[in-house]
């Protein structure tokens, strides 16, 4: 016969108290596998959001916005940067966080090799391995991180997301 689960996890009464939830009074007995239906509800929402900049400079970025009325389930995001050929260094990020203090870096690429044949467009890109919750105000962020001897770049950051809400 199964043990009783004697203690609630760390958190999950805070976590429950803060969302107007109740605390559990009893955990079941035992353990039952349980199917998350986020994923596959956002992939029935599924939207590609973007934004550009003709323009970017060395260390500045693209920014998209998650409407504060809405949640989004990230799926991929890609940094598409237009190469020319007299670039000698390209490095680009994509950052994600829930305002502009508080950035995580989720993906960092040099984008070579580089040369008068080596243009055109190139990616940075991020495919989130799980369902990625972000919600309103959360910010993907495209950044321009290195630009060698090019004064700007045309730039254009795209997310493909499930749109939950709105």
């Amino acid at each position: 016969m199964p043990q009783k689960i004697q203690r609630v996890p760390r958190t999950l009464q805070t976590i429950l108290s803060t969302s107007g939830g109740q605390t559990p009074a009893e955990l079941l007995d035992q353990i039952r596998a349980t199917l998350d239906l986020l994923q596959l509800y956002g992939l029935t929402q599924w939207q590609t959001r973007s934004a550009a900049d003709a323009a970017l400079v060395e260390g500045g970025n693209v920014t998209l916005t998650v409407p504060t009325n809405e949640v989004w389930v990230l799926f991929s995001a890609a940094f598409l940067i237009a190469k020319t050929a007299t670039a000698t260094a390209l490095r680009a990020g994509i950052q994600l966080g829930p305002d502009a203090t508080q950035m995580s870096s989720v993906v960092s690429e040099q984008l070579g090799p580089f040369g008068a044949t080596e243009t055109g467009a190139v990616r940075a890109v991020f495919v989130s391995p799980y369902p990625r919750v972000l919600p309103g105000g959360s910010l993907i962020r495209g950044t321009l991180e290195i630009l060698g001897t090019d004064a700007n770049a045309s730039t254009v950051l795209t997310a493909s997301v499930g749109v939950l809400g709105g």
